[in-house]
């Protein structure tokens, strides 16, 4: 008889990792997919590794019962087709029944299964299984034995341990009231229960002044508090969503890429989210994290004066009003010549009133306020990893590993060998996502053929790359969005190139980083619209 011990994150997808039930909590694990153990299974026997079947995603708008049902049919087959029978419930719950503590265990997973939770659209672990694998003989397939049940998925929550204990201390110390939402909202943090942090979250926002219905109970939790709790929330979304692997991968060579003591930008949830949970961000040790996204918010740079203030400028409110004003005037006038950028809403009232709706809007004033941070810390180098592309950036931008350099003044040419290191770097980052397949003499068409046969035919016959990447949504977006900017960056400078030979290197690079992002996440909007407005300005239609 073969006696292994795993793990197994119920729910939002399945886990199994294999190792001993008393240390799994501090350990961390190579993964494979179960159809890898359906092809070779003696090959994983006796070993320690994770394993992910498949990411369910439950949306309880049709009936929470159906839904489940539903789940636990693909659950099952899952399991079966790699080799692993459903769990054997009965002895557990003779042993957990006899007492109070085990009987309310028990009716909790009754209920995570039964109700239906807040905003389950995304993949949400409800909790994880600790059991024993055995196997009786070749001809058999393993079967699990109950160990126990713990809240949550707890295979990332060491990853943030450290980051929720310092965003609890921070939301406390911005008051002295103790706020029943927020000791629920860390708790399930501490715990590393996702599903609850989530539920908790989605209670505190209606109360924090972030939506129009929150009214008086707004004020309940702000400034601090709720920045706090943002984070907090946003880092679990980063690795309960997205594969843990993929995101502790990402915030570790992004710190690693920065030199200690510069400003970092982070401009989309897992840019600002990931990296900010694995720095000590109170203190800006090893970098200041910021987002550019949120400046334009009288409370977040508030936020962030309070924790950066004696060490970096930070925009004041006078700063803040400023760039307002200056960016209203502007676009009240650009407005009048017919030249408002796409998605900027200006209208002046009668009385002569400038508003200004609309992302664009708010993005363009966050980009003045990051020009006042970059003019204002000469002595600090700066990195953005790019959510929306400011204008006034794009001169002075390089590409750095999987982010992007902000360089003091802007740079005539891209230096050969950077351009040479970023080709590089990401054609052997991509590789154990993909395949190494993706060369320059790579068609379109090649591309093409290969999301439809991997991302829509579900096709890995041949397929060089991490399955557990392409079947984790949030991982994919992610790292095609990283490549998607520096494409950009290269498709910008084939339009203010000075010569031909500068404008056919730009060209080339961006077509090949444009079709590493597609590659990456065929679906995802933003690489496909960038890309196709790319080729249609090369003239490139067939």
């Amino acid at each position: 008889m073969k006696i292994l011990s795993v793990v197994l994150v119920i729910f939002g997808g399945i886990n199994i990792v294999c190792l001993g039930q008393d240390v799994w909590r501090d350990t961390h694990f190579s993964r494979l997919p179960l159809a890898e153990l359906e092809k070779n299974p003696d090959k994983y026997n006796g070993k320690t590794y994770i394993l992910s079947g498949f990411s369910a995603r439950v949306n309880t708008g049709q009936g929470p019962n159906s839904k489940i049902m539903a789940f636990a049919d693909t659950a099952y087959d899952a399991l079966v087709s790699g080799h692993i029978v459903p769990v054997f419930f009965d002895d557990y719950y003779s042993k957990v029944s006899v007492t109070k503590e085990g009987r309310a265990k028990i009716r909790d997973i009754i209920e995570r299964t039964e109700a239906p939770h807040q905003d389950m659209s995304a993949t949400i672990p409800a909790w994880t299984i600790i059991a024993s694998v055995r196997e009786f003989s070749d001809t058999f397939k393993p079967y699990l034995v109950l160990i126990d049940v713990l809240p949550g998925n707890h295979v990332f929550v060491t990853e943030l341990k450290d980051f929720v204990a310092e965003k609890k201390a921070q939301a406390n110390s911005s008051t002295n009231e103790i706020d029943s939402g927020l000791v629920s909202f860390f708790a399930a943090a501490e715990s590393g229960d996702w599903l609850a942090v989530n539920n908790a979250f989605l209670e505190i926002r209606k109360r924090a002044g972030q939506n129009e219905d929150s009214g008086e109970a707004g004020k309940l939790a702000h400034g601090t508090q709720w920045q706090a709790v943002s984070e907090t929330w946003g880092a679990f979304r980063a690795f309960g969503e997205g594969d843990e692997k993929y995101s502790a991968a990402f915030g570790r060579d992004t710190i690693a890429s920065v030199p200690r003591g510069s400003i970092y930008f982070g401009g989309t949830d897992a840019g600002r989210f990931i990296v900010t949970a694995m720095c000590k961000q109170v203190n800006g040790d090893p970098i200041f994290v910021l987002t550019q996204n949120a400046l334009a918010d009288g409370s977040y740079l508030a936020y962030l004066r309070e924790m950066y203030a004696k060490k970096i400028y930070i925009p004041t409110r006078e700063d803040s009003q400023r760039c307002f004003e200056d960016y209203s005037k502007d676009a009240a006038q650009r407005q009048q010549r017919h030249q408002l950028r796409p998605g900027e809403d200006v209208r002046i009232d009668a009385n002569g009133k400038i508003h200004v709706n609309g992302q664009a809007s708010v993005m363009q004033i966050n980009g003045l306020l990051i020009k006042i941070i970059f003019d204002k810390n000469p002595n600090r180098e700066f990195y953005i990893e790019e959510s929306f592309p400011l204008d006034w950036m794009y001169p002075q931008l390089e590409p750095h590993g999987l982010i992007l350099k902000l360089d003091r003044r802007p740079i005539a040419e891209l230096p050969k060998d950077v351009i040479q290191k970023d080709r590089e770097y990401w054609t052997k980052y991509v590789q154990p996502m993909i395949g190494d397949w993706l060369h320059d003499d790579t068609s379109v068409t090649a591309v093409a053929a290969f999301a439809n046969k991997t991302f829509v035919q579900h096709d890995l016959d041949g397929f060089k790359g991490d399955p557990l990447f392409i079947e984790n949504t949030y991982s994919e977006k992610m790292f095609s969005k990283l490549r998607s900017a520096i494409a950009g960056l290269y498709a910008w400078r084939v339009g203010y190139a000075t010569n031909n030979t500068e404008k056919d290197i730009m060209a080339r690079e961006a077509d090949f980083a444009f079709r590493q992002a597609w590659a990456l996440c065929p679906y995802s909007p933003e690489p496909v619209y960038r890309y196709v407005n790319f080729l249609l300005s090369q003239n490139r239609v067939s």
